[in-house]
């Protein structure tokens, strides 16, 4: 952490010292009054600069060492910095656009959160521009105080609302992430020490199994008669494949120690239902498989035989 914030420093140093020479030039000395004149093309060149570096905090640095060097005044990089916040929500938005529900829920919420606290800010810029003039250190740090004032108060004004806002995306994104754990719930390494309890945890891992099956059944089912694709298909089928090893790896390790006749004559009984119900699983896949090679293929199915396979399925 001190390494990474001693390079952000360095860079802003670095960056700070190189546009000093620029200040020599007649189009950056006439950007203070431009963006004074045009506060829009502030906020603007904020959210673009924002959305280009996929961060308003690199944003800010470069504001900072601007200042630093006298291109930009304080209140044209506060503008610049409130579009930086409003531009800072494009990357979120388009890494979490093909993620579950959970992901695409906090990357609106951020989105809302900077967009309202963009626009309290703008309704506040006048009382900003006075406390700015308190501050007589010199534009830097002017920028650098009144942006962290500018965040507590946004924060301070939209903490109150968050039951709202959480409550608006529910229905906004309507749905529940299923997550798939592969683990094994009920089978415990510890158990093989008694192997009867450890026969026992295997009816119950194998009683998971089969309801997982009907579950990824189901949702196959749902597919193949609606048409509408589900990401979660595939990750219960390897769900299902990665529990099925497990249970039958348990099951050799139990078949290594001392057991009743017994015990010993179930083991074969439960390594056959397991592989039967993985089978069955296959059997499922491939009907998904088929049937999203049939729609890449753009294969029409007559409407007679769809309503019987429907039909089929639902039964």
């Amino acid at each position: 952490i001190l390494l990474g914030l001693g390079i952000l420093f360095l860079g802003m140093h670095i960056l700070s010292e190189s546009a000093s020479p620029l200040m020599r030039t007649v189009i950056l000395q006439n950007v203070e009054s431009y963006f004074s004149n045009n506060q829009i093309s502030a906020l603007i060149i904020g959210v673009l600069l924002s959305a280009i570096l996929q961060g308003s905090t690199v944003v800010g640095g470069i504001v900072i060492a601007l200042a630093g060097a006298s291109l930009v005044g304080p209140q044209s990089g506060i503008l610049i910095l409130i579009g930086a916040n409003i531009g800072s929500v494009i990357s979120p938005i388009i890494v979490s656009y093909k993620n579950n529900i959970a992901s695409r829920r906090a990357a609106a919420a951020f989105a809302i959160t900077r967009i309202a606290g963009a626009a309290i800010s703008v309704m506040l810029l006048t009382e900003y521009t006075r406390f700015l003039a308190w501050i007589p250190a010199g534009p830097v740090y002017q920028i650098a105080h009144t942006y962290t004032l500018m965040n507590i108060v946004n924060i301070l004004v939209l903490l109150p609302f968050s039951k709202q806002i959480a409550s608006f995306l529910t229905k906004l994104l309507p749905g529940e992430d299923i997550f798939f754990d592969p683990r094994p719930k009920y089978i415990n390494p510890i158990l093989l020490k008694t192997p009867d309890y450890a026969v026992s945890s295997i009816v119950k891992e194998i009683n998971r199994y089969y309801s997982e099956l009907c579950d990824y059944y189901k949702e196959v089912s749902k597919y193949f008669c609606s048409h509408k694709p589900n990401p979660d298909i595939e990750k219960r089928f390897k769900m299902l494949f990665v529990l099925k090893n497990s249970i039958k790896e348990y099951i050799n390790k139990i078949t290594l120690k001392e057991v009743s006749l017994s015990l010993a004559e179930k083991l074969p009984d439960l390594v056959f239902g397991v592989h039967s119900m993985y089978r069955i699983a296959v059997h499922i896949n491939e009907m998904y498989l088929t049937r999203r090679k049939l729609e890449k293929e753009k294969i029409i199915i007559p409407k007679t035989l769809e309503k019987k396979l429907n039909k089929i399925i639902s039964n």
